[in-house]
């Protein structure tokens, strides 16, 4: 590994040595330890640049720019989903005033005469029950102060 970091630091072409992972240092045709398997590097391009990367990396790099790219696209169209939302709530209020317009504006019909319903045996039987109700506390006191 020492070796490794010694060429990348002259700047030796990876030409002249062995081929690397960009992200992970594996080297290519060997066995990578975590995930056991044979390193078999493939090119990416990441923010414009070109790299090499073993089959994990890959994946998770490819996954990442994925997850960026609808990220972007949902935030490039989210102000014409609001356009679009704002557009249709418009649309709905208005077909609401216009439908309902001549229900407001119509001139109201001369009222007929009410059913009259029958209040006076409830409150008598309401008014019974709170008289009874009432007398029974009062006795209810007048025993308890002697």
């Amino acid at each position: 590994m020492e070796k490794i970091i010694q060429l990348r630091e002259k700047g030796i072409e990876s030409s002249q040595t062995s081929s690397y992972c960009s992200f992970c240092d594996a080297e290519d045709g060997k066995l990578r330890l975590v995930g056991r398997y044979i390193v078999s590097l493939k090119e990416i391009e990441l923010h414009g640049e070109k790299k090499k990367a073993c089959q994990g990396c890959y994946q998770s790099v490819r996954n990442q720019v994925y997850k960026q790219s609808i990220k972007e696209k949902k935030m490039n169209t989210n102000w014409l989903n609001k356009w679009k939302l704002k557009g249709f709530l418009f649309l709905v209020v208005f077909a609401v005033v216009f439908i309902t317009s001549s229900e407001i504006i119509a001139q109201p019909m001369l009222p007929s005469a009410p059913d009259q319903a029958p209040i006076d045996g409830g409150i008598g039987l309401l008014a019974a029950a709170g008289g009874a109700y009432a007398i029974i506390k009062l006795k209810g006191r007048k025993v308890k102060m002697n």
